[in-house]
């Protein structure tokens, strides 16, 4: 009998090929609750139209000799992490404004991501930088829980925590030149994260757009004018804070100063070495060693926050944006209605009589600006002094700056576009706070509390997704069939208004706003 011819080896090459993609042991999909970054593998949470990633570590824990230092590379883990529990919150407060909820230990630096389902393509990012003046909050608040934006709008969501007050800002000279930015940095690290990391997620680290509400925007503002974050994030959304004045930012001799004060009362001025004895004293005990302001802005006492230490802040984040030597990104800004309310609220002056009125304009503006300052507010204009109070808070404190801003960037050249949110959300019973201070969060996410949205509510939550996210795939929050958002003009103050109706508006407290340009405090 002849011998078989046997089949050229390319042949049985190809057959082997076909075989394999043919065969009964087909390779399995890959499991899209399962992500590999650069620490190592997680695995997340998979919902009906997203996932979710929790408590993921961006940093090395800030504990030990670590603590009141720049953060340092995560070591990353071996196996596979769980992803599906929020980490710890860092330690804070109760200032009896929202109780955090949450575990708090320094071990907290933690960013949680969320993403569409099925996983996206190179979908645009959004970093959210949480509020609660530099003292409080976390990035696990049920207001900012990602499945409304990562979900319903195709975003990847990114949420982080930083290290807040004196562990996130404290100066001091024991620590070196240019101490006292860590919380800031941490920002910085996550940032970071994102650039290495979040292409395993479905997100374009070429397209990420910053955005964060009261302290978390007065940090957007820090990197637009931070050197050291530039090409970190391409887009910014500043809520209800802005690029103000010292008022937003210590110079570094009063932030060493407040940072001595601190050393005193946890009597470790006087020690060998100061930093280890700062290092040595328990969270809460650093955290309380200074009494703050009231209601965060009132009267004497600590603040917390970014400082001019000539690195990360060369300048007031002010001066750096009106000289044009800041990162360059496309800008949304806006307020609320009633910025102010909470403000007396948390600082218990609700009941407020004309001499209150007089003792607070002396605490906050000194006795050299009080005098103006009450001309431009005049208690008969009110129905209560509180009311007049808290206008004048909500002013100075956020709807003047924000217009200062706008103004300083578009005098740069860049287009920027401006709100103001004056719906009074009706899941909220509490009368005299009106459209406050945060009031917008639950527009923005899509989560709203107790009773939920009304039907009204909901229409402007999706209307105010579409904006924030079309703005954070573009640049321009237009389109999609939404009312017209025109980009701002100082001459007008344009703006869009939100609320149940959206229209295009203009001046927008032009003339209180132009006599708080005049002040310099």
């Amino acid at each position: 009998m002849h011998a078989r011819a046997r089949p050229p080896c390319s042949l049985l090459l190809l057959l082997l090929l076909l075989g394999a993609a043919c065969g009964d042991d087909e390779a399995a999909p890959p499991d899209p609750s399962l992500v590999t970054t650069g620490s190592g593998a997680l695995k997340g949470l998979l919902k009906t139209d997203h996932r979710a990633f929790l408590g993921v570590p961006y940093a090395a824990p800030p504990v030990g000799a670590l603590r009141f230092a720049p953060p340092a590379a995560h070591a990353g883990w071996s196996g596979v992490r769980d992803a599906t529990v929020a980490g710890n919150i860092c330690p804070q407060l109760d200032l009896g404004l929202t109780k955090a909820s949450g575990t708090q230990d320094e071990d907290c630096l933690f960013i949680n991501v969320y993403t569409p389902l099925p996983a996206p393509d190179r979908a645009p990012v959004m970093v959210w930088i949480h509020g609660g003046g530099f003292v409080m909050g976390s990035s696990t608040e049920a207001a900012y829980d990602g499945h409304a934006l990562a979900g319903k709008m195709g975003v990847v969501l990114v949420t982080l925590n930083y290290r807040l007050g004196p562990l996130g800002f404290l100066a001091h000279k024991a620590l070196g030149k240019g101490s006292g930015n860590h919380g800031l940095k941490d920002q910085q690290a996550a940032l970071r994260w994102v650039q290495r990391n979040i292409s395993a997620f479905g997100g374009d680290p070429s397209s990420v757009t910053l955005f964060g509400q009261s302290a978390g925007s007065v940090s957007v503002c820090a990197h637009i004018t931070s050197p050291t974050s530039a090409g970190l994030f391409h887009r910014a959304i500043l809520q209800s804070g802005a690029c103000s004045s010292g008022t937003t930012a210590l110079s570094l001799s009063a932030a060493e100063a407040q940072g001595q004060k601190l050393a005193a009362a946890l009597k470790c001025d006087a020690a060998a070495d100061p930093l280890a004895c700062l290092r040595g004293k328990k969270a809460q005990e650093v955290n309380k060693a200074l009494a703050l302001k009231k209601g965060l802005i009132i009267g004497a006492g600590a603040t917390w926050g970014p400082i001019v230490d000539g690195t990360d802040l060369p300048d007031l984040p002010m001066k750096r944006l009106q000289a044009g030597t800041f990162n360059k990104v496309p800008i949304m800004a806006g307020v609320t209605k009633d910025e102010g309310t909470i403000f007396l609220v948390s600082g218990g002056l609700l009941v407020m009589k004309p001499a209150d009125f007089d003792t607070l304009l002396e605490q906050v503006f000194g006795k050299t600006h009080a005098a103006k300052v009450k001309a431009q507010y005049p208690l008969s204009g009110y129905g209560d002094v509180s009311e007049a109070a808290a206008d004048l808070i909500g002013d100075a404190g956020f709807i003047c700056p924000v217009r200062r801003t706008l103004r300083a960037v578009t005098a740069a050249g860049l287009e920027a576009h401006a709100y103001r949110f004056t719906r009074t959300p009706s899941f909220y019973n509490m009368p005299f706070l009106r459209c406050f201070h945060g009031a917008d969060l639950g527009f923005v996410f899509g989560n709203p509390q107790n009773s939920g949205f009304d039907a009204g509510e909901k229409t402007l939550s999706a209307a105010i997704m579409g904006y924030w996210t079309r703005f954070a795939k573009t640049g321009d929050p237009n389109g999609g069939g939404a009312v017209s958002w025109p980009g701002y003009d100082k001459p007008t103050d344009q703006h869009l208004q939100l609320d149940l109706t959206i229209k295009t508006a203009a001046k927008l407290k032009q003339a209180r706003c132009d006599f708080w340009d005049t002040m310099d405090f």
